[in-house]
């Protein structure tokens, strides 16, 4: 998996800057930090799919169910928006 995470980023140096306070417009620095990055998302997916794909499956295990496989598929998300979510501490 550190291969992955590696091969995954997109800066030769993590930030380090402090993320605390508010900014001028009243939003708070932390909030940026709280999403995560499509690269970190990209290699923890490649790292997981190349484990799956050295594991072998049990042949006595079930298929999953229709009502299963439909709850997961009502939860694929397609509309991120454009900003970041709010912030909910008490200011």
């Amino acid at each position: 998996m550190l291969m992955h995470l590696h091969r995954g980023r997109i800066r030769t140096e993590l930030p380090s800057a402090a993320a605390k306070g508010k900014t001028a417009t009243g939003v708070w620095k932390t909030a940026a930090s709280k999403e995560y990055a499509p690269a970190l998302c990209r290699s923890l997916v490649t790292a997981l799919i190349e484990a799956f794909g050295r594991t072998e499956i049990a042949s006595e295990v079930p298929e999953p169910s229709e009502d299963f496989l439909h709850r997961c598929r009502s939860m694929e998300d397609t509309d991120f928006g454009t900003e970041i979510g709010a912030d909910f501490a008490i200011s």
